[in-house]
């Protein structure tokens, strides 16, 4: 799971690319970052460059989301019941 937090974070945290925000973890599939991903951060920077928030983290399959509620909770996405495992042939390899 630290793993995990760590890559959402990398990913995520686009406004300064070395600012690593702090996470707790609410249950299995549930992670509460300190900042809220919607309000904190700019779809763009002053320099024009974009922003964009990666729901699926580095070397994994599995489907994160942020929450539209509270943008500061991060959500393992549920499909049919399940977790949420989207298939990236790259990863097969």
């Amino acid at each position: 799971m630290k793993k995990h937090l760590f890559l959402i974070s990398l990913l995520i945290n686009c406004t300064s690319a070395f600012a690593i925000p702090n996470f707790s973890k609410i249950d299995t599939y549930t992670i509460k970052a300190d900042q809220n991903y919607l309000a904190a951060t700019p779809a763009k920077n002053q320099n024009g460059t974009i922003n964009a928030i990666i729901e699926i983290p580095t070397g994994s399959n599995e489907k994160w989301e942020v929450s539209k509620v509270d943008g500061s909770i991060i959500n393992w996405e549920f499909k049919n019941g399940q977790p949420r495992i989207v298939p990236l042939p790259w990863l097969s390899k």
